[in-house]
Parts: structure tokens; sequence; C-alpha cells
């Protein structure tokens, strides 16, 4: 089968929005053809494809943390994520999930560049309180106290 029957990857515009995807005669057409139809225009279209994925999308909910931690487009930069043109107060660089203020983390969909599947967001938060608790023991034994010093393992998805 070409890839002109078959394609690889079909892209549907960004504002279309499926309404339905129905199969049509399943035992005679053994899966491959969607019927697909666009809110918006009403219009259906038939695609030949051996499977669908619908990719919902997603809004981070972190409009609450503006001017505190740095985003981009929404998502908590994190990391090696943090660039020169976002601040970043410490001679070492920010460990993996940490934010743009140092000790606090950030885990799962909100995250820039995660992967945006639940395996990987319960990681990101074990991971998260682990480099927390690994903080506070590092601020700990450097000034015998915490000095105003706080972290959070937060997550927003």
């Amino acid at each position: 089968m070409s890839d002109s029957v078959y394609p690889v990857i079909f892209v549907l515009d960004d504002d279309a929005q499926v309404a339905g995807a129905l199969r049509d005669d399943l035992s005679r057409r053994f899966g491959r053809d969607f019927r697909l139809t666009s809110r918006p225009s009403g219009r259906a279209q038939e695609v030949a494809a051996a499977a669908l994925f619908v990719l919902i999308g997603g809004e981070p909910r972190t409009g609450w943390l503006s001017g505190e931690i740095c985003c981009d487009r929404g998502y908590i930069l994190t990391g090696g994520d943090l660039t020169r043109e976002h601040p970043w107060r410490l001679d070492r660089p920010p460990v993996p999930l940490e934010t743009s203020i140092p000790g606090v983390f950030a885990a799962g969909d909100a995250r820039y560049r995660s992967i945006k599947r639940v395996a990987s967001a319960v990681g990101d938060g074990a991971t998260a309180v682990r480099l927390a608790h690994e903080y506070l023991t590092a601020q700990e034994s450097s000034s015998g106290l915490l000095t105003g010093a706080s972290s959070t393992a937060a997550g927003a998805g």
C-alpha cells in the first residue's frame, strides 16, 4: 500500500474539531476508514487510516504564577530550559525540575517540554519530592538553619 492511499500522518487544520469518528462496516473495511466531521463547517470526510489518534491539546493553568516563576506560553520553565534570558540567582545551574526560583520544583503537564502523560507526571512528582528533600538538606547543612529558604514540590496539570 502506498503512502498516497494510506499516508503516515494526516493532520487536520488547527481550527478543525472532530465531532465524531465512526467506522463504516468494520468487517468489510477491516477498520481502515474513518468518517470525520468538522464542527465548524459540518463537513464530513472519510480518511483511510489504520488508526486514529485524537490530540485534544491542553492549556496549562499557570496564570497564577505570572511574574513569580518563568514560563513560556504558560508552561513552567525548569532545569536546563532556564536560559540567560531568564533570571537565575545562584552560581550553580538549576537542577532538573527546578524553576526560576531556587528550591521550587515543578512536575507534570504544566512543565515546559514535559511528556504530557500520566505516568511521566507521576514520575516527575516523585522526582520533585526527592529534589526538594535534597535541596532542604543542602540548605540545612550549609547554613545550619533554613533561613528564609523554602522548598516546594508543585505540579499543575
